[in-house]
């Protein structure tokens, strides 16, 4: 199986995932297109909180396929507000290492990221108790209890990355 990442119009982002998926059907019946998403918890006009989910790659699909490369560029192309595959320098298009890591992270999630819930620790270290981070270690950088955000510092992919989480605090039991 082959990750690709495909660029298309903003806004369109849904109804492209489906025309792909429909054309790729025929040739890969297990091929699937995913517009990632993801929920945060914001805070409205009168104070209250709600749920809403946001685009996390405004303007960019995921494709998940065996087809080659070489068909697969025909079909976006002849989809309307599809643009293209990306690719790398190298001229390859199927997306590599950390790159396909991720895809595949966000495939694992149904391309919906949902809020995690976090276990504060002594000494500001962190553990994600529920969603797709759930198990991973770091550290709290700076929270923001009244937002329901926490910047974290988690390692992935060999770097630590800092990470801004809409999160349920929880109390030690």
């Amino acid at each position: 199986m082959s990750y690709y990442c495909i660029k298309c119009k903003m806004n369109k982002e849904d109804s492209v995932s489906k025309e792909i998926r429909e054309a790729l059907l025929e040739q890969d019946p297990h091929a699937q297109a995913l517009f990632p998403k993801r929920t945060v918890n914001e805070k409205q006009k009168d104070k209250t909180w709600k749920s809403v989910t946001k685009a996390l790659l405004p303007g960019y699909l995921l494709i998940s396929t065996c087809v080659e490369p070489t068909e697969l560029q025909p079909i976006v192309i002849a989809i309307k507000h599809a643009n293209y595959v990306l690719r790398y320098n190298s001229k390859m298009y199927s997306l590599e290492a950390g790159d396909k890591a991720y895809a595949e992270w966000i495939f694992n999630n149904e391309g919906i990221l949902k809020p995690s819930q976090v276990l504060l620790e002594p000494g500001e270290r962190i553990r994600v108790l529920s969603g797709p981070l759930l198990g991973m270690e770091g550290k709290i950088v700076r929270v923001k209890k009244r937002e329901r955000r926490a910047y974290i510092e988690l390692p992935f992919a060999e770097t630590c990355n800092t990470i801004s989480l809409s999160i349920d605090i929880l109390t030690k039991v």
